[in-house]
């Protein structure tokens, strides 16, 4: 009897997750943008991955682009932008929804589940950069450096590199990558573990955003709670919007790593780790410089209590003094140098059209 009593107990506890999984699309508040959300996702992902073919058909799915099967480019690229419109109304509505009233944790959680999923199973859309982490990881498996040189002169090496370069987005192919030491031995490392296969190495590249964005939610929670901050709230602005599920879910960019390593850092410091994490947030520098400047707000909080500018100013020397040796360490222990220093203007060689702030400056230059 126990036996069957401990059965039902587990049944009646699985019926209770599978009716909180349902519970955004029941809730009066939740309902309109949990359907409009989870359909745009779905609309988004089957009409994105008509945009570009890929080169070869075994890289279409899960992680490239299927063939457009003869569907009008325009009438495409008009579909994908209603979806992403979509998508961008029912966030808005999650947005009003949480200033009403404070939305159970767990309400919100699901909801992204449900938003990411789509994205997560689905082809990389809007950007090919995941391509090109394969080709630099190749690049680092192969003794080249991908600070110095771009994905290309993996075609030197014989035309068994050359899918890699295939894969790659053109706008890179001839430029030097311009993300830290870390980035690059993690990506050597990946393209290792798959054997050399680029399908692998794209499916274990996106296996590693998702798990950067679990852990940049876990600590955005833990930070709101930290702060008396609804949690709720700080994921529906931070973690659900459309940016992260378009950038970080489904394009794989390596940003989530980098924001997860700065988040990290920050929950460390907040639990008096100073040193800790500073050293991680030297790790995200490590992947993408931008990240250094969480040093700044480190060090500037580095004494606690009311206490005199130069000694605010005196802490930020400290922090970006102990995160720049922490860095320099990272260089060394790649085994990669510092060439990647040099790579900071990498991105102003290529005439990206697709975003804004470059669109804006090729106008204005």
């Amino acid at each position: 009897m126990q036996n069957i009593s401990r059965k039902i107990d587990v049944i009646g506890s699985t019926d209770q997750r599978l009716a909180g999984a349902f519970r955004p699309f029941t809730d009066p508040l939740l309902r309109m943008p949990a359907l409009v959300g989870t359909a745009a996702a779905i609309v988004t992902v089957t009409v994105g991955s008509l945009i570009r073919p890929t080169q070869r058909r075994r890289f279409a799915w899960p992680l490239g682009f299927v063939h457009n099967g003869g569907v009008p480019r325009l009438l495409v690229l008009a579909c994908s932008a209603l979806a992403v419109a979509s998508l961008v109304f029912a966030w808005w509505l999650v947005v009003r929804a949480v200033r009403t009233r404070a939305l159970p944790l767990r309400d919100t959680l699901w909801l992204m589940t449900w938003w990411s999923i789509p994205f997560a199973i689905g082809p990389a859309l809007f950007s090919r950069d995941i391509f090109s982490y394969a080709a630099q990881g190749e690049m680092v498996a192969r003794g080249l450096n991908p600070s110095t040189d771009g994905p290309a002169a993996l075609n030197l090496l014989g035309n068994g590199h050359n899918i890699f370069t295939q894969m790659s987005d053109p706008i890179w192919r001839h430029t030097a990558a311009p993300y830290g030491p870390l980035w690059f031995r993690l990506s050597g490392t990946i393209v290792s573990v798959s054997g050399h296969d680029p399908s692998t190495a794209n499916t274990l590249f996106r296996l590693v955003a998702l798990v950067s964005v679990v852990i940049i939610g876990w600590c955005m929670v833990h930070l709101a709670h930290r702060y008396d901050i609804d949690p709720s709230r700080v994921l529906v602005l931070g973690l659900l919007n459309p940016l992260v599920l378009l950038h970080l879910v489904s394009g794989a960019h390596n940003e989530g790593l980098m924001l997860a390593f700065l988040l990290l850092g920050l929950v460390a410091v907040g639990e008096g780790h100073r040193v800790l994490g500073v050293v991680l947030i030297a790790f995200a520098a490590a992947v993408k410089i931008p990240a250094l400047a969480g040093l700044v707000i480190v060090g500037w909080g580095w004494f606690e209590g009311e206490v005199p500018l130069r000694r605010r100013v005196w802490g930020v020397v400290v922090a970006m003094g102990l995160g720049t040796l922490a860095l320099s360490l990272t260089s060394v222990a790649t085994g990669l140098g510092f060439a990647w220093v040099h790579t900071f203007g990498a991105p102003g060689q290529v005439k990206a059209l697709g975003a804004p702030v470059a669109s804006f400056a090729l106008v204005v230059e």
